[in-house]
């Protein structure tokens, strides 16, 4: 079993989609039409950061819902 040091602040899950440009930069990131989903990749999880190109996405007033490991969410 695996223990998380810090669930209050490791994100398993966010509001994202499929991103057209996957440029480093978050906030210049184009997510494609209608592909909202509830998880996302990180960036140390590399066979799936560079081939799957979901990033969290900023469509609530500029902000993007996240899960945390706690339970909460922000």
């Amino acid at each position: 079993m695996q223990v998380i040091k810090k669930p209050s602040e490791t994100v398993p899950f966010a509001d994202s989609g499929y991103i057209i440009n996957t440029i480093a930069k978050p906030d210049n990131w184009v997510e494609q039409k209608d592909s909202a989903f509830l998880y996302w990749r990180s960036p140390v999880n590399t066979g799936y950061y560079d081939s799957d190109p979901q990033r969290p996405v900023a469509r609530h007033n500029s902000r993007c819902n996240f899960g945390f490991a706690d339970g909460h969410a922000r």
